[in-house]
């Protein structure tokens, strides 16, 4: 039997098999102890039987059993990293514990949470390692690597409203909350260099914020800092509502995915003026600005890689094939916290934005060439493709998500949308340039403030529409699996039409 698949694209196979397994693991309960004897001879068989059938050119069944190895391999990578992170706690205790805080406190208007990695419980003469969350007072202001003495009563998160609290905190290998910690102790500890070096990233994060508030009025620094840095707790609880009424929530979430579409786009409209390795040159410089900016924040690091990846696939040319790109970056991503296939929105809507990107934007481009669209000038036609083919893919997600699902959203995306990748551009220059020299700073925020007045007039009043949205209990997977599917056979039909190839 002849080769059916070319062999590039054995890796695409194997690469969604294991993501398969990583999926399926999400959803079911694997006792590694127990069980990992089992898996290993079971991944073994399935080698063992592919490299023999592929010796006698079954090609087939070559590829079924090096699939369902792999898939096996992710369900084993799964439950041993969940076995792995395994911590013993003290729940529904008063314990006095010593932890180190190992990420930025995020600080909202009740208080700042910090992830304190637990060192010792003393009580008890535990010393092993787990990460909390903590809710400590607003003042005084605490940092990261601060270590902390507390006395508080560890909780599992639970379900709140259908949300379930305990698998979001999972993802960031948070296991237990503290919420009203006692005789909190503060003890000097030396920094090592790389700690430094962390530290100094927040520091960046810090004055960039304080940058964009002293530079602009409100809401507006709100809003700034909200594309850039996903930080929403200067928002005004009317503007919070309008986002969500409108459908627009997710263009201040730090989810990664403004980052991803920024870049694609500034890397289509560079192009046209310098070569590519330039072009990926450029693309990596702000990128990695992007991640100091905002003190290298996860999300924001997964979709500089993503979006590196777009780039430096246009920059290699035809030889790069961005499905295998893509899977290679979800892969690595996965390998190092399998954790967040299932709990993380901000992988989830990079990953779907960089599709929308590779798979949808060339169709609307293609669709952009007929007649009725000539009069849209073309230095508009390549971003807006990029960005309308990444929205319609995070779409469906959003819904799902937020559990708000707005009648208006396609006609609020679609007229915000253009002007947010300008907008973040702006901000990311405006608000550097007022660390550096506040003068400089407020001049350019006059180029800034009408991108984001226009965005802030177009959302409150879209907002005000009657019955412009409404809140959907139940049943949002299937309506997202449904709409998946629509967009996929409307693309298929549309493709077809245009004569597109998309995979």
């Amino acid at each position: 039997m002849k080769e059916k698949i070319p062999t590039f694209r054995m890796f695409t196979l194997l690469a969604l098999f294991f993501l398969l397994g990583i999926a399926i693991a999400s959803f079911i309960t694997i006792d590694f102890e127990r069980s990992w004897v089992i898996l290993l001879i079971t991944i073994l068989v399935l080698i063992f039987a592919g490299l023999f059938d592929l010796i006698y050119k079954n090609y087939i069944l070559a590829i079924l059993g090096f699939a369902f190895a792999a898939t096996f391999l992710g369900l084993g990578h799964y439950s041993f990293f969940d076995f792995k992170n395994e911590t013993e706690m003290p729940f529904d205790r008063d314990v006095l514990m010593t932890g180190k805080i190992v990420k930025k406190p995020e600080i909202d208007f009740k208080s700042q949470k910090a992830t304190l990695r637990i060192l010792n419980y003393e009580e008890l003469g535990m010393n092993e390692e787990a990460n909390v969350l903590v809710s400590l007072p607003h003042y005084p202001v605490y940092q990261y690597r601060d270590i902390l003495k507390i006395k508080g009563k560890i909780e599992k998160p639970g379900v709140f409203n259908g949300f379930d609290y305990g698998r979001y905190l999972k993802k960031s290998l948070i296991y237990g909350v503290v919420n009203q910690p006692q005789n909190i102790e503060q003890i000097p500890t030396e920094l090592s260099i790389k700690e430094k070096i962390v530290k100094s990233l927040y520091s960046v994060s810090t004055a960039f914020e304080k940058s964009l508030n002293t530079i602009l009025p409100e809401p507006h620094a709100s809003l700034a800092a909200g594309l850039i840095l996903g930080i929403k707790r200067n928002i005004p609880d009317y503007f919070n509502e309008a986002l969500s009424v409108t459908g627009l929530t997710h263009i201040i979430a730090l989810s990664g995915y403004n980052i991803t579409i920024i870049l694609v786009v500034l890397g289509e409209l560079l192009l046209g003026y310098l070569n590519r390795k330039q072009v990926f040159a450029i693309g990596a410089l702000i990128a990695i600005g992007f991640v100091v900016l905002t003190g290298a924040a996860s999300s924001v690091v997964r979709a500089a890689i993503f979006s590196l990846m777009v780039i430096f696939g246009r920059t290699v040319g035809r030889q790069a094939d961005f499905t295998n790109l893509i899977l290679l970056a979800a892969v690595i991503m996965l390998i190092l916290n399998p954790f967040l296939l299932r709990s993380d929105i901000g992988f989830q809507l990079s990953f779907l934005a960089f599709a929308g990107i590779i798979y949808l934007s060339p169709v609307i481009q293609k669709l952009f060439g007929k007649e009725k669209y000539k009069k849209i000038p073309a230095f508009i036609k390549s971003p807006l493709a990029e960005t309308l083919g990444a929205q319609v893919m995070v779409t469906p997600l959003i819904l799902t998500a937020f559990g708000r699902f707005s009648l208006i959203s396609p006609i609020s995306n679609v007229l915000v949308l253009w002007i947010v990748p300008l907008s973040m551009g702006l901000a990311f220059v405006d608000g550097l340039a007022g660390v550096i020299f506040y003068p400089l700073g407020k001049v350019l925020s006059f180029f800034l403030w009408p991108c984001l007045e226009f965005i802030i007039k177009i959302v409150m009043a879209l907002s005000k529409i009657p019955f412009a949205s409404f809140e959907i209990k139940s049943g949002l997977w299937a309506i997202g699996l449904i709409l998946y599917l629509l967009i996929a056979c409307y693309f298929a039909w549309l493709s077809k039409k245009l004569k597109v190839k998309i995979l």
